[in-house]
């Protein structure tokens, strides 16, 4: 948590890498946005919603921004490229 709230070791804002930063930005939105066994997947924007919310407290202002706009932007043609892909790695069916 990018308010000193978070284990083990409370760390403050750039106290916490860079790489940690982004991704608990990225693991949030994706469990977020997954179906669970408990509860099924919340909307992308409601999931957006949330690292809003949590912007500042619990997550690096400046990356929520970052990520909230890139997915704004071009999250309909990061799906439509994942489509893709999976389908040219994907065995053809019978």
């Amino acid at each position: 948590r990018l308010d000193g709230r978070g284990y083990p070791d409370h760390l403050v804002g750039e106290q916490i890498s860079i790489e940690a930063r982004l991704l608990a930005i990225a693991d949030s939105f994706d469990a977020m946005t997954s179906a669970r066994a408990y509860r099924p997947a919340a909307p992308v924007a409601e999931a957006l919603a949330e690292l809003k919310r949590c912007r500042g407290t619990q997550f690096d202002p400046a990356f929520v921004d970052l990520f909230v706009r890139l997915i704004e932007e071009e999250g309909e043609v990061l799906m439509i490229r994942q489509r893709v892909a999976q389908a040219k790695v994907a065995p053809a069916l019978p």
